[in-house]
């Protein structure tokens, strides 16, 4: 020892992670490094008169907390608005809106998020001229809650010029037309960020703005690091202006965006330069990311078998198969991680194909390729995940507690097919390694809700639960521990070890004691990355 700590957090319920010290009760913090994890007994001699000293007050202090799958910029920008989230009633909607309207006269676009595919009723498709005779006068969009759909009125479809089509091919082959040849208002998958990359407000004083509040929303949940899907340079300037300012108060990993427009040598330039340009302590790009299908909700979820009663139908493949397949092993030979979202089982075998080829191509090596949502999962597809060295991503609440509870996707899914979907519990005993998080803001970015979630699932009939148990050290690893693993850090993060980074979450309670119907309740005493405390209840 050197010097006394500069934070000596004690009298806590410590949750290290470490296989060879799981359990402590003082941590002590040097800088930005843990130079002490044990008891407090022990912990003496890192006290000093300049030392801080905080009482745990017998509560956990566990690794910061780590979302594996986020959209920190895409859901900074669409939270906004009025929050629909549950709502299945017009006339709701509607009085929602109208009010939010009188309330902002001087903003120039209204927005919704966490609209239900079900408006204005299930057999209903939602139409700008049902969001006209809520608006007519300024712009009105809404977002589906899992941002794989968007509604807009008329005024905001002239505004954009997109009343007739567009010249954009990302955004033209994802927009429903009318039979008068006028765009109906409904934009879907690549068309939603394509809408929000080019049409939505985004100026850098604004965009800076409405990170920064969701940047203190995170470090009020404890959560420290981010996987940050969906990358592109105009998000890394952002975030690296907020570094240098010093107000970048979570680590965020941003793997690279690769829409279906872009090929081999466009991928490689524009990656490989990101990956240059962004590789300090709190903002690293070392993945790309793409997309296979869409979601169950609105039917573009890619299946081997079709939809029920609909056969022919197997959903949306984003990406033609051979240049996905030359997509992915271009990356895997550039060195990047490869993360793919997957929701149908056609979509999952699809992206273990492609890194079995690119392994199969370029010669195996430590990839970590990871598989992002697996909704459902054909069961011979499971232990391939093992053998191909894969990591499954996957959310808590993106599983329906109940049958009642979901939009469409029960209407979507045979249920001869429940015991496939978010098998989790299959694909660890399989030897999988797991990860979670929260896709905000589909979801909340509350990790505690997701917790409760995931250790509290119950069957939606008879098809048992022995897929999907999860215990909740299983659950918290996969938000500390095995989440620092899927970005390649788990020598510097997501465990309480002498050396490793100080990211660290004070909890209100003694989590492990704490009955499991009541995780959603918890909240954070304290968050520390990088050796400061960025939030403090």
């Amino acid at each position: 020892m050197s010097k006394p700590a500069d934070v000596l957090l004690t009298n806590a319920s410590v949750l290290t992670f470490d296989v060879n010290q799981p359990h402590a009760d003082t941590v002590a913090v040097s800088e930005n490094i843990i130079s002490f994890v044990g008891t407090k007994a022990d912990s003496e001699p890192w006290r000093g008169p300049n030392t801080q000293v905080i009482d745990c007050q017998q509560t956990t202090l566990m690794p910061g907390i780590i979302d594996s799958h986020f959209h920190l910029y895409a859901g900074s920008k669409t939270a906004g608005g009025v929050d629909l989230r549950g709502i299945k009633d017009m006339t709701e909607v509607r009085r929602r809106l109208l009010e939010y309207a009188a309330k902002n006269t001087d903003i120039s676009w209204l927005t919704a998020h966490a609209a239900a595919y079900s408006l204005p009723d299930p057999e209903t498709p939602l139409h700008r001229t049902h969001l006209d005779e809520i608006a007519s006068d300024r712009p009105l969009v809404l977002f589906a809650h899992d941002l794989h759909a968007l509604w807009l009125n008329t005024r905001a479809l002239e505004q954009t010029h997109l009343l007739h089509g567009s010249d954009n091919p990302e955004l033209r082959a994802n927009m429903t037309f009318g039979s008068n040849g006028l765009a109906t208002g409904e934009l879907v998958e690549g068309a939603v960020f394509a809408f929000v990359n080019h049409y939505m407000p985004s100026d850098e004083a604004f965009m800076t703005q409405a990170v920064k509040r969701s940047l203190e929303q995170l470090a009020s949940f404890g959560i420290t690091s981010v996987h940050n899907m969906l990358g592109d340079d105009v998000q890394g300037r952002l975030y690296q202006g907020l570094e240098q300012a010093g107000d970048l108060t979570c680590r965020v990993y941003l793997p690279y965006y690769v829409d279906s427009s872009i090929n081999a040598a466009t991928l490689t330039t524009e990656a490989t330069a990101l990956r240059d340009t962004y590789a300090s302590n709190l903002l690293r790009i070392g993945a790309v990311k793409f997309f296979a299908d869409g979601v169950y909700d609105g039917k573009t979820a890619l299946t081997l078998e079709g939809y029920p009663n609909e056969p022919d139908n197997v959903g949306t493949s984003i990406f033609e198969r051979e240049h996905y397949l030359e997509l992915v092993a271009r990356a895997d030979s550039l060195g990047f991680q490869v993360a793919t979202h997957a929701v149908g089982d056609g979509a999952v075998r699809l992206a273990l194909d492609a890194y079995e080829q690119a392994r199969d191509k370029n010669g195996p090596r430590n990839s970590r390729h990871r598989v992002e949502h697996i909704e459902v999962i054909n069961p011979s597809d499971i232990p391939r995940f093992a053998e191909l060295g894969v990591i499954a991503s996957m959310q808590p609440l993106h599983a329906p507690a109940s049958p009642t509870t979901a939009d469409l996707w029960f209407k979507h899914i045979d249920k001869a097919r429940w015991q496939d979907a978010f098998a989790v519990r299959r694909l660890r005993d399989t030897g999988a390694h797991i990860v979670l998080g929260s896709d905000w803001s589909v979801v909340t970015m509350n990790p505690f809700v997701s917790w409760q979630a995931a250790v509290t699932r119950r069957p939606w009939g008879n098809e048992g639960d022995a897929h999907f148990q999860q215990n909740l050290v299983e659950v918290m690893a996969g938000y500390t521990k095995d989440a620092a693993y899927a970005e390649f850090q788990e020598a510097h993060k997501g465990q309480l070890k002498v050396g490793m980074l100080a990211d660290i979450a004070l909890l209100s309670e003694d989590v492990i004691s704490l009955p499991t119907e009541d995780l959603g309740s918890l909240t954070v005493k304290l968050t520390m990355i990088d050796g400061k405390i960025v939030y403090a209840a």
